[in-house]
């Protein structure tokens, strides 16, 4: 092969690898997990839980959680083999901007089983994800 085809097959190589991080994702959990400093404690209420975090590799996430949201573009820390994100002080979705709504958001996903780790304020929860 050709220089100029060794070329184009090692960019269409990397365009082809791509697709999986550049990929939105969308997770729920199917329990709430809420910490403190003192203890941790998991509630399964068998029913919806109003908690989910959308996000892709170029850091934008929404974390909703029950009457609003944190939204924003992290700090991508990582992308192998787990994407992080992070981003501090984060303003709640509250239209008055309320300094005590802000928190700061962690997002560690493994692509492997679609399995993220989200924290933000008292939300420290595993979720499971699909393509959105």
């Amino acid at each position: 092969m050709n220089p100029i085809g060794r070329l184009i097959h090692a960019a269409l190589l990397v365009l082809v690898s791509v697709p999986s991080f550049a990929e939105d994702w969308t997770c729920k959990p199917d329990l709430e997990v809420q910490c403190t400093a003192e203890s941790c404690s998991a509630s399964d209420d068998h029913g919806v839980i109003p908690i989910e975090v959308s996000f892709n590799a170029r850091g934008d996430f929404t974390l909703c959680a029950y009457t609003g949201c944190w939204q924003g573009r992290g700090k991508v820390l990582s992308t192998s083999p787990f994407l992080v994100i992070t981003k501090k002080s984060v303003d709640w979705s509250d239209p008055n901007r309320r300094v005590e709504g802000r928190e700061d958001v962690l997002i560690a996903f493994s692509p492997r089983d679609g399995v993220v780790m989200v924290k933000a304020g008292s939300i420290a929860m595993p979720m499971r994800c699909s393509r959105a």
